[in-house]
């Protein structure tokens, strides 16, 4: 226009839409109108632990350049609701790097003056502390088991090693240096059984293999070679179920296959040459993909008990959610569908957006959940925009919880929670931005057993975070 051009930042990246122009220089470049609106605080990282919660918001500035500063907690209730810390840089947004263990919370934050540490919190801000200062660093792959929790972190002296702590100084410590030396061992968590840490490493001679930990130098040991060599055995995905831990690996032969252990050499095998990804556990089944994630698989722990149960030729199944009575899953036609484990009972739940658009968005892992045997999750329907919805697994069952942002606008609810008999979310009604809000699980189960429609007190529960019935 006139020579310059004219551009708008997107909403999802900025504190509200501006609009600019540039004459292709930066001199040139500058705000023409900043389209003020609700900035909103954009909660997110949401990490439950029994009756709290903990999140990050976004300050104004905390968007593509600036990490997430501050550290909250909220039971739900507006006096309940809480600012613990403010860091330099906390590390709620990477996977791995925040646990509950005991009813305290631990993260990794950045200092001014230190680098990425180990801290806890009770919930209070004078019980929000750092468990070591001076190291070690980059704590990652927080994984509890029994009374001690388990992470990954390096210091001067070592790579990234184990390392375990109780939640005081003195008790933090190196499990064992698994690959002696500056190298790291390349630790990863495969789960927890009878207060002992399952994971891969690699000590530098066997490649990456399976081993187990209760915490001591002494019972950090490799429980199977599973490929022989100093190669590795490949490690992708895993779960627990049936009381052992399910993984994905590869023993050298002509394909990967799903193992199971109960944490014994003995007691590891293969179940078949069945390259599971995406593990998930709904009911008493085990769900997974292949490799390409076109078809969806089911397993009772047996090669006989494990097959197909859905495929998609030209879809790739990237999200299973799993409930206590089916697996949920974004279908091929961008829709609810569900499973319960056999070709039959594999369909689609509702068409809430008819036609070839769909009614969800592949793309979002954090737009669904599960609660017991329902299922939370963002739908539009092509009027109200992405609302929140909820379904049972039938088709009567699924149903619009309320239309936060009334009319066409979407108030993109997004990041699904549990925690303390509330789900939480963010999502913006047009008035505040994007904020934190909760729904009762009590709501969404009086609402499944009456029916489609919802009952009076659902909105209320909805609209806002407010004290549980």
């Amino acid at each position: 226009m006139g020579g310059g051009l004219l551009f708008v930042e997107p909403q999802i990246l900025t504190a509200g839409s501006r609009l600019w122009i540039t004459d292709g220089t930066a001199a040139g470049t500058r705000v023409v109108d900043p389209f003020e609106g609700p900035r909103g605080s954009h909660p997110a990282s949401f990490t439950p632990g029994g009756e709290r919660m903990m999140f990050a918001p976004a300050d104004e500035t905390a968007w593509r350049d600036r990490p997430r500063t501050e550290m909250w907690v909220t039971d739900g209730t507006d006096g309940g609701t809480s600012r613990l810390g403010t860091f330099d840089q906390v590390g709620l947004d990477v996977s791995g790097t925040t646990a509950w263990l005991d009813g305290v919370f631990y993260f990794a934050a950045l200092t001014t003056h230190r680098g990425v540490e180990l801290w806890k919190s009770d919930g209070t801000p004078g019980g929000t502390v750092q468990v070591r200062v001076g190291g070690p660093f980059n704590p990652e792959s927080m994984t509890a088991a029994g009374h001690t929790l388990f992470f990954t972190a390096r210091d001067d002296a070592h790579g990234s090693e184990l390392w375990a702590t109780d939640g005081t100084a003195d008790g933090t410590r190196l499990v064992r240096d698994i690959r002696p030396g500056s190298e790291s061992s390349s630790v990863k968590p495969l789960g927890a059984l009878g207060g002992r840490l399952f994971f891969m490493a690699d000590d530098g001679v066997h490649g990456q293999e399976l081993w187990s930990s209760d915490g001591t130098e002494a019972s950090t040991v490799l429980v199977k070679e599973i490929r022989p060599g100093p190669n590795g055995c490949s490690f992708q995905d895993s779960a627990i179920a049936f009381g052992r831990i399910f993984f994905g690996a590869y023993d050298g032969g002509a394909a990967f296959g799903l193992w199971s252990t109960d944490g014994t050499a003995e007691g590891t095998y293969s179940v078949g040459p069945f390259d599971p990804h995406h593990l998930t556990t709904a009911g008493n089944l085990l769900y997974f993909t292949d490799y390409a994630a076109s078809r969806i698989w089911r397993s009772d722990g047996t090669a006989d008990g494990t097959r197909i149960v859905h495929e998609a030729a030209e879809y790739s199944f990237s999200l299973l959610f799993g409930s206590t009575y089916l697996l949920y899953f974004i279908g091929p036609d961008l829709e609810l569908w569900r499973s319960d484990g056999t070709e039959a009972g594999t369909r689609r739940i509702r068409d809430i957006r008819p036609g070839p658009e769909g009614s969800m968005r592949s793309e979002f892992p954090t737009a669904i959940t599960t609660v017991g045997p329902l299922a939370v999750f963002a739908a539009n329907d092509g009027v109200d925009g992405f609302e929140l919805w909820a379904s049972d697994g039938t088709e009567a069952g699924t149903f619009q919880v309320q239309d936060i942002s009334p009319g066409a606008p979407s108030s993109n609810p997004t990041g699904f929670t549990s925690s303390g008999g509330l789900v939480y979310f963010s999502a913006d009604d047009g008035e505040t931005g994007q904020e934190l809000w909760a729904v009762s699980e009590r709501a969404l189960r009086l609402n499944h057993t009456r029916g489609i429609e919802p009952p009076a007190g659902l909105r209320s529960d909805a609209r806002e975070v407010s004290p549980r019935p």
